[in-house]
């Protein structure tokens, strides 16, 4: 970008933020408009300011006319796929996410966007496939999942966002990250019945679970019960967890969690013991000692 390009972006930037939006898109014009062209980011702005004036369908053609001059360039895709999902165009933004994944590989963000702009598009047809390669590529992937549940919320349809997140949970419930996932996303809709299902569910479902993703799923179901005060159904999962937990950290979170239940429940003597035996479990997590079982 020269330094013309660059002040008259700036000019822009303060204008758009000042909601000068006519303003920001004549300085957002005319940096693209000089030679050499501008950046990617400057051409994604003008698509905003459009949008910001309500000119939804000139954005539209304007990202178009950007990604026919640049059809390898994965992140004018992106930009197209972004915006459309943001003005409800699903079919329009799962093509263009489509050629991004083409173009750039798959990327978790991406296929999580293509996947909703599938199922908003009603093109089902097509998620399957989809999930199953997610799930192939994306084994114990557990970062951005709030990322997810903001793609899901931006849909004004509740019915479907919500059976989105069931179809999300049903393709990789073996998985913690999806399971996580999918209880946070009905724990924020205030559905925390669902939230215990869906942890219940995965703890049940027939794979081997790695002991801290295990430990993890345990202390999110309980914590859920205590929150409902269902104080002797966390204590229950909690019980049958410290009997086959062997980390010495994972004991203590769970043997802490279990002493906070017991006294909840009013149940002082149970409460005692089992916050002495956490921190028993975390002196023991510094100093090792073998120990085959943390039942009491």
């Amino acid at each position: 970008m020269t330094p013309e390009q660059q002040t008259l972006a700036n000019a822009a930037h303060v204008a758009y933020g000042a909601a000068r939006y006519e303003e920001a898109l004549q300085c957002f014009l005319r940096a693209t408009q000089m030679n050499p062209p501008g950046s990617v980011e400057l051409y994604d702005m003008v698509g905003h300011a459009y949008a910001a004036l309500s000119r939804g369908p000139e954005a539209i053609q304007y990202y178009k006319a950007f990604v026919e001059q640049n059809q390898n360039s994965a992140d004018v895709w992106s930009n197209l796929a972004a915006f459309c999902f943001n003005t409800q165009d699903f079919r329009t933004a799962a093509h263009a996410m489509g050629e991004t994944i083409r173009l750039n590989g798959p990327a978790r963000d991406s296929m999580l966007l293509r996947f909703l702009a599938l199922y908003y598009g009603a093109e089902d047809d097509k998620i399957p496939e989809l999930l199953d390669q997610y799930i192939d590529l994306f084994y114990g992937d557990y970062a951005n999942t709030e990322k997810f549940v903001e793609y899901v919320e931006s849909h004004p349809d509740v019915t479907r966002r919500d059976a989105a997140m069931e179809l999300y949970f049903r393709a990789g419930k073996h998985l913690l990250a999806m399971s996580l996932t999918t209880s946070f996303f009905f724990q924020k809709r205030g559905n925390v019945t669902r939230a215990i299902e869906v942890l219940d569910e995965y703890l049940r479902s027939k794979v081997r679970i790695l002991q801290s993703e295990f430990t993890e799923a345990y202390v999110q179901l309980s914590e859920l019960l205590l929150a409902v005060n269902d104080v002797m159904g966390a204590i229950r999962r909690l019980q049958r967890s410290l009997e086959r937990v062997r980390a010495m950290t994972d004991a203590h979170r769970l043997a802490r969690l279990l002493g906070w239940a017991h006294a909840r429940n009013g149940d002082a003597h149970l409460a005692g013991d089992f916050y002495r035996a956490s921190a028993e479990f975390n002196q023991e997590a510094r100093y090792p000692l073998i120990r085959t079982s943390f039942a009491l």
